[in-house]
């Protein structure tokens, strides 16, 4: 599915890239390259220092879909904002009262309070006011699962232009020692993953049309093994 998009020059991948402090735990490994400063006490993810840097442009700067946890690039002191589906940001306080109605209680029980309780409200407010005005999708070919909801999600935003500037989306399951399958298959484990991904990048790429020009897909994944085979 992705090889239209290498032949037209849109597509290309990294091969043999490796860290200066390996480890053979995946766990630490991981951290390492989503905290991305090596031989520091820096804690943050190298995504947050970067949207740090940029205009704020919102409550849907950096978003997180998928699992509705922030992962280790976005971690750090500038916000991000994490759901399992787009849709799951809503201020649902019960289910009688209209939204507006909630939004402007909210909005008057917190007038001239401090920042530290205001401004989460505000940006809650915000979030679930903009999230109502973002049209529904349409698109087909994306694969039925979380990874395939959360890229179509993905592709809402940036068509809204709601401030989107990073959007960190998790396709797990790779940690496997047999049974790859062929190349050409999807029969083992290695080769049906890789045609879930291709199948949700190529879906993503079709549904955003001329957007995906201004849009940088990066895939990102650490495997703390040393090159000798190892017992199974």
């Amino acid at each position: 599915p992705l090889y239209p998009l290498w032949d037209a020059g849109k597509f290309g991948a990294v091969q043999a890239v490796g860290q200066t402090s390996p480890s053979r735990s995946h766990f630490t490994a991981m951290d390492e390259l989503e905290r991305a400063a090596p031989g520091s006490s820096v804690h943050t993810g190298w995504a947050n220092r970067m949207i740090g840097l940029l205009p704020e442009t919102g409550t849907f700067e950096a978003v997180a879909l998928g699992n509705a946890e922030i992962p280790g690039h976005l971690r750090g002191s500038n916000p991000s904002l994490a759901a399992g589906r787009l849709d799951d940001v809503n201020l649902q306080v019960d289910w009688f009262t209209p939204l507006p109605l909630w939004q402007q209680a909210f909005t008057q029980l917190h007038t001239g309070e401090r920042p530290e309780a205001s401004v989460p409200m505000r940006s809650a407010l915000a979030a679930a006011a903009t999230v109502g005005a973002i049209p529904p999708s349409t698109a087909t070919g994306y694969p039925n699962n979380s990874w395939g909801t959360a890229l179509k999600d993905v592709a809402r935003m940036v068509k809204s232009d709601v401030g989107l500037r990073v959007a960190s989306v998790p396709y797990g399951g790779w940690d496997h020692h047999e049974n790859f399958g062929a190349p050409n298959s999807t029969g083992g484990t290695f080769a049906g993953r890789l045609s879930g991904l291709a199948q949700g990048l190529a879906a993503f790429a079709a549904d955003l049309g001329p957007d995906f020009d201004r849009v940088t897909s990066l895939t990102l994944t650490e495997f703390g093994r040393p090159l000798k085979q190892n017992g199974s």
